[in-house]
């Protein structure tokens, strides 16, 4: 049991890591449930620990920071509706990595 963290952000809010399996949980969600993680720092530190994962990415820093960006803009400026913000820009990153992946191994097939 020693490898699941349950830290209580507030009252019916509570952040559960598991830390063998990688996988981290929200559980309950008040309304300003962003303002107390930032309090905790739960968002930044995810956030570093995913900032190292950009790096081997098959799209690469830049476009994956435009992604972040459009990802923003569409759902904060625009108040657009997050599902579908996140259906259409994944799909697009995902077909954008799945052919950049299929670039990468047939060049290294011929050589």
């Amino acid at each position: 049991m020693a490898a699941i963290r349950k830290v209580t952000i507030s009252t019916g809010m509570y952040w559960v890591e598991v830390r063998g399996a990688d996988v981290r949980i929200l559980c309950g969600c008040p309304e300003d449930a962003v303002k107390h993680l930032l309090r905790t720092g739960l968002i930044v530190g995810t956030g570093i620990k995913l900032a190292g994962a950009l790096r081997s990415s098959p799209m690469g820093v830049p476009i994956s920071i435009a992604f972040g960006i459009a990802c923003f803009i569409a759902v904060a400026l625009l108040r657009w509706p997050l599902v579908w913000v996140l259906l259409v820009l994944g799909a697009i990153a995902c077909t954008w990595a799945y052919r950049r992946l299929a670039a990468r191994i047939a060049s290294g097939a011929e050589q």
